[in-house]
């Protein structure tokens, strides 16, 4: 018996397509610094293939073998400072970039305290275990499954404005939730749709000012509008600064 790569259900080694979802079964990685399929972590989190990527890291869509659910699986991977030979599990980081790997692999570790305080929150996907592992850290959270506004605007074309007043609602109920534990989330926006009707599961507007170089006074505006992807970043500050966190529902 092999397992599907897509919905996890077992069928027989001999199928080369998954007779549940109709998947072939396919172990390549699609990139060579990507876990390869079928890779289990902690023992316990059956890899499937990678769903997105982003600055922090890879998130693959993963079944958790003891509690047989599906889930995601967040890999702390930032391809800038570091990087994973073909078909090894461990990351290589070089010496001059050690001291940064640490410090972000902290904050990666910090985000996921942050984001298991919010248990009940419908906005933000439920953080289940964290790890570490292969010389990097892992984060185990709820698989929210959906289109990104990119692509949704690429099929309708437009938002309505009955949907965009759902959305900015959301988003302030977000930030709200958010700002009530102190903390200033960074960017991104997601719009999950598993049934074709419209469902925010997390949706964050950034409006955030940046200086170009530091010899430059000026500043200008830059919307952030980021699939979700798991890319979340969180600040923790004992308070909230308008003037260096600029954070508006557009």
């Amino acid at each position: 018996m092999k397992r599907c790569l897509s919905c996890f259900k077992e069928f027989d080694s001999k199928l080369e397509m998954c007779p549940f979802c109709g998947e072939d079964y396919d172990s390549d990685p699609g990139l060579p610094t990507h876990l390869i399929p079928g890779t289990v972590l902690s023992g316990r989190y059956y890899i499937g293939k990678a769903v997105g990527s982003g600055g922090f890291g890879i998130i693959y869509k993963a079944f958790d073998l003891k509690l047989e659910a599906i889930v995601a699986v967040k890999e702390f991977f930032i391809g800038r400072i570091m990087t994973r030979a073909a078909g090894e599990d461990k990351v290589i980081v070089s010496k001059k970039s050690r001291q940064e790997f640490e410090y972000r692999k902290r904050r990666f570790l910090a985000e996921a305290r942050n984001m298991a305080k919010f248990g009940d929150s419908r906005f933000i996907p439920n953080v289940f275990e964290y790890f570490e592992a292969n010389d990097t850290a892992y984060i185990v959270m709820e698989l929210l499954e959906g289109e990104t506004l990119n692509m949704y605007m690429a099929e309708k074309g437009r938002i309505d404005m009955q949907f965009a007043v759902y959305i900015a609602t959301e988003v302030g109920n977000a930030l709200s939730a958010l700002h009530e534990h102190k903390i200033i989330h960074l960017s991104l926006i997601h719009i999950s749709e598993p049934t074709r009707q419209a469902e925010i599961s997390y949706a964050v507007f950034c409006l955030k000012k940046k200086k170009k170089k530091e010899n430059d006074n000026s500043k200008r505006a830059e919307t952030s509008i980021r699939t979700k992807n798991y890319n979340e970043r969180y600040k923790k500050t004992m308070s909230y600064i308008p003037s260096r966190n600029k954070q508006a529902i557009m």
